[in-house]
C-alpha cells in the first residue's frame, strides 16, 4: 500500500495464515506462518525460505539489517541471520511465545502464554530478567525514550512497567482496558499508546 491507501502489490509464498511481519531494513523484510516458515523478501522477491520452528511462527522482530528475532508455538526463541543460519536459541517459555521487542542493542524482551515476560542478553544468552503476570501475555510495547514496557493480557489487562538501566523494575501499574484478548500494543507518542484487540 502506498500513503494514499493503493494497493500497490500482492505477495504470495506461505501455504498458511501469515502471523507475523519484521523488518530488517528498507528493501528487506521477514514474515512467518502458520506453515512453520520464515520468508526473507527482497525488494518483495522471495530470497530465502527458513524453517527454524517445529511449530507455527508467532512473532517477528527485527535487530538490525541482517538480523532477526523469532518466536513460536514451539515454546523457542531462534536468532536468526538472514541467510538462514541460527545463532542462538533461547529456552525458558514454557508455552507459546506471542511477541518479541528490542529494548536496546544486545537486549530484548519476550511474553508468552506461560504468563512470563522475560529480559534476555543475546550475547550470552542468559536471562537478565523475568516478570510474571496472572494470565497469558499477548502483546508488548518498549519506549526507549521513557523506559517503559506495557504488556497486555489474555483477559484485556495492560501493565505498565518502568525499567531500570538494569532491568529491573521501578514502577508498576495494572489496569483493565478491554473486555477480551489484547492483541497488540504500539507508542504514538511518549506517553500515548494505542490498543489493538479482538473478541469484545
Amino acid at each position: 500500500w502506498n500513503s494514499a491507501g493503493k494497493l500497490l502489490r500482492s505477495l504470495r509464498g506461505h501455504q498458511n495464515s501469515i502471523l507475523c511481519l519484521g523488518k530488517l531494513n528498507d528493501n528487506t523484510f521477514v514474515s512467518g506462518s502458520r506453515d512453520r516458515q520464515i520468508i526473507v523478501w527482497k525488494n518483495f522477491e522471495i530470497v530465502r525460505r527458513i524453517s527454524a520452528h517445529q511449530a507455527t511462527v508467532l512473532c517477528l522482530c527485527g535487530l538490525g539489517s541482517e538480523t532477526v528475532a523469532s518466536g513460536g508455538a514451539d515454546n523457542h526463541i531462534h536468532i536468526i541471520r538472514n541467510d538462514g543460519t541460527i545463532l542462538k536459541t533461547l529456552t525458558g517459555h514454557h508455552n507459546w511465545v506471542w511477541k518479541i521487542v528490542k529494548l536496546d542493542e544486545g537486549v530484548i524482551a519476550s511474553c508468552s502464554e506461560d504468563g512470563s515476560i522475560k529480559i534476555w542478553d543475546l550475547k550470552t544468552g542468559n536471562q537478565l530478567g523475568m516478570f510474571e503476570e496472572k494470565d497469558p501475555v499477548i502483546a508488548l510495547c518498549w519506549n526507549n525514550k521513557t523506559r517503559q514496557l506495557l504488556s497486555g493480557d489474555l483477559n484485556g489487562f495492560i501493565c505498565i512497567r518502568t525499567l531500570s538501566d538494569d532491568y529491573s523494575e521501578r514502577q508498576v501499574r495494572t489496569f483493565p482496558a478491554h473486555n477480551g484478548i489484547i492483541r497488540s500494543l504500539v507508542f504514538i507518542d511518549d506517553g500515548v499508546f494505542q490498543l489493538k484487540k479482538t473478541q469484545n
